[in-house]
């Protein structure tokens, strides 16, 4: 019987995500790259070109189940585009994720440089307050998982050394 070639096997399609995904971190607009450069070292752990089942989102945080999304130009002059970005945001929301925008623009922009920084932070910081999370805390359980590797470490190096 031969297969529709509209339906994919499932892995097949998840493979081809997966290397999308990764030709998406590998060529990351301006904005991305800056918002990244602020998110790789927060406490709380993001992820760039996530996949989110059939998506791909910009960063996100699995723990604020929270989605970062840079919108390039083209987000302004192509409807189409515009509508598929509300359909898939819904179809993340219907997943329990939440959905933030900043247009590509006003990231870059070199008015609105130093702003940025703190309305991503702010952002963030209003999400972890939703979900009660505090500083403190995580620089606790950052202190305690760094706590854990030094520990691990030192087994492996004893078991190396038998």
């Amino acid at each position: 019987m031969k297969k529709d070639s509209n339906h994919q096997d499932p892995l097949q399609r998840k493979n081809q995500i997966k290397k999308y995904a990764k030709e998406l971190r590998q060529n990351m607009t301006p904005g991305e790259v800056r918002t990244w450069s602020m998110l790789k070292n927060h406490l709380l752990k993001f992820n760039r070109q996530f996949r989110i089942g059939e998506y791909i989102v910009d960063f996100a945080c699995q723990e604020l189940k929270l989605v970062i999304e840079i919108d390039g130009i083209s987000h302004d002059y192509d409807d189409n585009k515009g509508k598929k970005d509300l359909l898939r945001q819904s179809k993340l929301e219907e997943q329990g994720w939440s959905v933030v925008r900043f247009r590509e623009e006003d990231v870059v922009r070199k008015d609105n440089f130093f702003k940025y920084p703190d309305v991503l932070g702010n952002t963030i910081n209003n999400f972890m307050e939703i979900h009660g999370l505090t500083y403190e805390e995580l620089e606790k359980r950052k202190a305690k998982i760094n706590e854990e590797r030094a520990k691990n470490r030192e087994k492996r190096k004893r078991l190396r050394e038998d």
